[in-house]
């Protein structure tokens, strides 16, 4: 009889997957196929044996009739599931674009992530991207997801971006609220957003960094710590 032993590299992606199917399942039902498995191949790429290329990045795109409230609750706990996978049991670590603003030197806000990481911790949650008003802001958005010096590559960011009723009422029109269209739509925000932060030969290359992956949320659910 052979013994097979999981290395900690297969266990991890197991924990991760069942956990969050179960989330899905019990929590989150009415959300969309799509958004449990971009989140899942994310998580997967986070947890493989070999570094990843660079970190997972993912736009959260919540409507009008989705809260605020419920988007952080259920972001949060897919990040706590990634720093649970790496046994790490501290909060997710989570910036608002109040918080930008508030600190008049950025290095702290860096020297800050660096830490979490330093400590176990591989998911954050910035939350109101959308809403920073200087470049070097964006610049540090750009240095923590990029594929060459991005600090830690085992690391998971969600980008929280409220859809105005406009932009969603008109995609609906056009039967453009699908998958398939979310990558416009959140560069359709981003680049609105950023026009008069950032010039238009970089601002491209920072929306690319932020949103390669796109989740949309929908209407139904609740989350319950």
């Amino acid at each position: 009889t052979e013994i097979y032993t999981l290395s900690l590299h297969d266990a991890l992606p197991i924990f991760f997957i069942k956990s969050v199917k179960l989330l899905f399942k019990k929590q989150f039902a009415s959300q969309s196929l799509d958004t449990q498995l971009n989140l899942l191949a994310q998580g997967e790429a986070m947890l493989a044996a070999s570094e990843p290329r660079q970190p997972s990045a993912i736009a959260v795109l919540y409507p009008p009739g989705v809260s605020h409230d419920f988007t952080k609750c259920m972001i949060r706990k897919m990040g706590s599931l990634l720093n649970q996978a790496f046994e790490n049991y501290d909060p997710v670590n989570e910036l608002t674009a109040q918080q930008f603003t508030a600190s008049s030197d950025v290095t702290s806000i860096h020297n800050d992530l660096k830490a979490y990481f330093h400590r176990g911790g591989r998911a954050v949650i910035f939350d109101g991207m959308d809403k920073l008003t200087r470049e070097e802001h964006l610049n540090i958005l750009h240095a923590f997801t990029d594929n060459f010096r991005a600090p830690e590559k085992r690391a998971t960011f969600f980008f929280l971006l409220a859809v105005p009723q406009r932009v969603h009422e008109t995609r609906l029109r056009a039967q453009e609220w699908k998958y398939e269209h979310g990558g416009d739509i959140a560069y359709q925000l981003l680049d609105s957003a950023w026009k008069h932060v950032v010039s238009d030969d970089k601002r491209p290359a920072i929306i690319a960094r932020v949103s390669p992956t796109v989740i949309m949320l929908q209407e139904g659910d609740q989350c319950w710590n």
